[in-house]
């Protein structure tokens, strides 16, 4: 009997072990994103930089919720991403 390459490792990341890993730091980037996108864009003036990174956070929420099928969440992450848009493009004076 052959022995698996991995034994004598001390640890080994199995691909179950991978995509937990990656889902914990997609929902960890969702979180920092989201929070500092809210704080920024009710705190500050102007609050563009606010809107920059609720539009970076946006592409995680919205690959989550399309692999999860939570449809409703999926459109309105589309919903906060054309507002964050407008938010970024807008003029200075309008």
């Amino acid at each position: 009997m052959i022995p698996p390459p991995y034994i004598g490792c001390r640890r080994c990341i199995t691909d179950a072990d991978f995509w937990r890993n990656r889902k914990i730091m997609i929902q960890a980037a969702i979180l920092i994103l989201s929070g500092l996108a809210f704080w920024l864009s009710t705190s500050t003036k102007p609050p563009r930089a606010g809107y920059l990174i609720g539009m970076a956070a946006q592409p995680l929420w919205i690959v989550e919720t399309w692999q999860a099928g939570q449809w409703g969440m999926f459109l309105l992450s589309l919903c906060f991403f054309a507002g964050y848009a407008r938010g970024v493009f807008r003029k200075k004076n309008a």
